[in-house]
């Protein structure tokens, strides 16, 4: 329909192989798989856009940090702006700068990003979106078992990225959705950040 938002999204298995070959190079790094997903990401926005520095919303997990925090009910989800200058002489050195700007950015994973589009006279402050999502917490829940899982996500932002772990049928997946017209990030010249 006329002024409706096209919305396509593009689901794909993680090749077990390559899903070897990524978390070798996580352990090797001392970085979590999420860091290499995100480096990658990262570097694929750079190639798209043309632009040395990127930025991403990252979706951050909030829960809180307590004894029983994993079994409160709630979403405790926030993106925050995540920006990068991706020129690194090495794929181990651009992982190793996502690491460092990730756990710089962890004390502040909670701070509302409409305080933050506020604060910097910015709406939409982001056009690109980066999650990673690991259902660990359902191994070992006694009389649960996760055979199969849908996800319905709906975002205001043109291009996301997510990657899905859910060990229990068969690896990892990535999942694109886009809206508008075009499944691929172009230059932004408001803010040097993709659409």
């Amino acid at each position: 329909m006329e002024g409706e938002s096209l919305v396509e999204v593009l689901r794909e298995p993680v090749p077990p192989a390559l899903l070897a070959e990524l978390e070798q190079a996580a352990r090797s790094l001392r970085v979590p798989l999420r860091t290499v997903l995100l480096a990658v990401h990262l570097r694929v926005l750079a190639l798209v856009t043309g632009a040395p520095e990127v930025m991403t919303g990252l979706v951050t997990h909030g829960r809180p940090e307590s004894e029983a925090g994993e079994e409160v009910l709630g979403l405790f989800l926030n993106t925050v702006p995540l920006r990068i200058d991706v020129t690194a002489p090495s794929w181990a050195a651009l992982v190793r700068r996502v690491f460092d700007a990730e756990v710089a950015l962890m004390p502040h994973r909670r701070y509302p990003l409409f305080e933050i589009q506020r604060a910097s006279g910015r709406s939409p402050l982001l056009d690109v979106l980066f999650d990673f999502r690991d259902f660990h917490v359902y191994r070992g829940m006694p009389g649960i078992e996760v055979v199969d899982q849908e996800f319905f996500e709906q975002t205001d932002l043109p291009f996301a990225t997510s990657f899905t772990r859910a060990r229990e049928h068969g690896g990892s997946s990535w999942r694109s959705p886009t809206t508008g017209t075009s499944s691929a990030p172009s230059r932004s010249p408001r803010s040097g950040t993709t659409t």
